[in-house]
């Protein structure tokens, strides 16, 4: 009688293996079942004239997850230049998710120049950022329209941020600003399409700049001269960055060093 069972105790095994495999994606499936539409009414004005707020703030993905931030309290003037360093898991990108807009707090307050930050003014504040994620996405299309990214035109602006990011003269010599890019096209190497990224976000002209490990493409000399030229020149705008390198973290005004989603 058991030797007739075999078979298809195999076959629960095997399902059980199968169900283990794609329970995570099932999970996450679920959450997005779950997930509220967020509004997308703009809600007052966010001004950004003095200062961001993280007041006790914790945040965790899933009710049974490990908390990915832990009551982070600090402050951020503005024209403040922040390099968030920490090692791998400690939280630095859940916190930058957190500045940005990307995601509402599981508990404290996010707060700009006195004004809470909810759902309700969340998309409102994102018109005060630009961003630079640590992999580059680019549309098939012309330098010039992945830099100037919907905004007018400005010819002098456009030429300020590629010198900004020494790739005018490269831009130049592939072809000029209508030179085409793209993930799929090999025209330029990936340091290059990083360098590209950069430069819109600068040319976009928003207070706050975030930089997610925005030079990790780059060879150590150029990503010194670019951090340095940015750092420098943009003194009134307010920049937030992550960084993995002490040595570049050291050339911020501020660190804010993390460790298992706690500020130390």
């Amino acid at each position: 009688a058991l030797f007739r069972m075999l078979p298809s105790l195999s076959r629960v095994l095997s399902g059980i293996s199968i169900i283990n495999m794609y329970k995570k994606t099932l999970d996450m499936v679920h959450i997005e079942f779950k997930a509220e539409i967020e509004s997308q009414k703009l809600g007052a004005k966010i001004n950004f004239n003095k200062s961001i707020e993280l007041k006790n703030i914790s945040f965790q993905y899933l009710e049974t997850d490990k908390q990915s931030l832990s009551n982070i309290n600090i402050k951020i003037e503005k024209g403040d230049k922040i390099a968030i360093f920490g090692e791998s898991g400690s939280g630095k990108s859940t916190m930058m998710d957190v500045l940005i807009g990307l995601h509402l707090a599981s508990n404290g307050k996010f707060i700009i120049d006195g004004v809470e930050i909810n759902s309700d003014n969340i998309v409102r504040w994102r018109k005060n950022i630009s961003f630079v994620p640590q992999k580059v996405v680019l549309f098939e299309s012309t330098v010039k329209e992945n830099i100037v990214f919907g905004k007018e035109y400005d010819e002098k602006l456009f030429r300020e941020v590629l010198e900004d990011v020494y790739m005018y003269d490269i831009v130049m010599s592939k072809g000029g600003i209508e030179a085409k890019v793209g993930d799929e096209i090999s025209g330029f190497s990936g340091g290059q399409l990083q360098r590209l990224a950069f430069a819109r976000a600068l040319y976009q002209e928003r207070s706050v700049l975030f930089l997610d490990e925005a030079t990790s493409s780059l060879d150590e000399e150029v990503e010194n001269k670019i951090m340095y030229k940015i750092l420098s020149k943009y003194k009134e705008k307010t920049i937030i960055a992550i960084v993995h390198k002490e040595a570049i973290a050291d050339k911020f005004g501020k660190i804010i060093r993390l460790k298992d989603g706690k500020n130390c």
